[in-house]
């Protein structure tokens, strides 16, 4: 059993960096490009981004550690624990991928109220 916990750490130390990378990307398109462009008004900045720091963050911890989670259920040899492991290690990641996502949600929900709002 101990020779899965380097392979868990791995597992969670690679989603931590892939998952921070891709967050990062959108942090700067969605906070720093989007506004530069006027797609998104500069006002609004403040507001959204600390939220969207504390959730990014809180999903790149949270996806990292249920890919660890699901490595780590393969090591069970009983069907049924191993089973609803994984299924709570899925849930968990679409958590972590929505907390990841979220400057990229905050974004279009903003550009949707903007087009709703848009008179001719």
């Amino acid at each position: 059993m101990n020779e899965r916990k380097p392979k868990v750490r791995q597992a969670i130390l690679r989603d931590i960096r892939i998952s921070l990378t891709v967050w990062m990307v959108l942090e700067v398109l969605c906070f720093g490009l989007m506004p530069l462009l006027g797609t998104f008004p500069l006002e609004n900045i403040e507001a959204y981004l600390l939220p969207s720091i504390v959730i990014g963050v809180a999903g790149i911890l949270i996806l990292s550690f249920s890919s660890g989670a699901v490595e780590d259920a393969l090591t069970i040899q009983e069907r049924q624990p191993q089973i609803w492991r994984r299924r709570i290690a899925k849930f968990t990641s679409v958590l972590g991928f929505l907390g990841i996502t979220f400057p990229m949600i905050l974004i279009l929900i903003q550009l949707w109220i903007s087009i709703r709002d848009y008179e001719v």
